[in-house]
């Protein structure tokens, strides 16, 4: 193979490869290989559009493949969504009981710092013949908003997921 061949082929090994980060300024590579006399200009027109048209058909196989993804032919629709809360809880308290006596380094003042976090995922489907349903999983089995949040200790315990909905 010759040289100017083996230049050719990285050229349009490159532009295709990175044709999705390069975007605007291939057009910029493109003249400076003309211009080097590495590839004639029809040749750049047609690598450049041989691209294009790639990552149009890469972008229209990702929409239908977004469009066509099906669980049965009984579910008409299935909507999945969820969403993940994390917070800091600090406190601080003041004892109301005297110091123990005999009692040399007694604090007053009891702190608690904690992370919580709460996680629900949901499924919402629609059934042939106006049937629908849905179902959510959380890291709480109570309703209460106040109590369905979760202490992160760390990472090692194993926290209980619940059917909520």
């Amino acid at each position: 193979m010759r040289w100017r061949e083996r230049v050719r082929m990285v050229a349009f090994g490159v532009v295709a490869i990175g044709s999705n980060v390069v975007g605007a300024d291939d057009s910029a590579l493109f003249d400076a290989l003309v211009k080097k006399g590495v590839l004639s200009q029809k040749e750049a027109d047609t690598i450049q559009s041989s691209v294009k048209d790639q990552a149009l058909q890469s972008s229209n196989s990702y929409q239908g493949l977004v469009n066509k993804i099906q669980v049965g032919s009984w579910i008409k629709e299935l909507n999945l969504s969820g969403d993940l809360r994390i917070r800091n809880y600090y406190t601080s308290q003041q004892q109301q009981l005297p110091a123990p006596p005999n009692v040399h380094n007694y604090d007053a003042n009891i702190q608690r710092d904690r992370w919580r976090f709460r996680l629900r995922l949901n499924a919402d489907f629609l059934l042939e013949d106006g049937w629908f349903g849905g179902v959510q999983l959380s890291t709480s089995d109570n309703r209460d908003s106040a109590t369905q949040n979760a202490t992160f200790t760390g990472g090692y315990d194993n926290y209980n997921i619940y059917i909520s909905r």
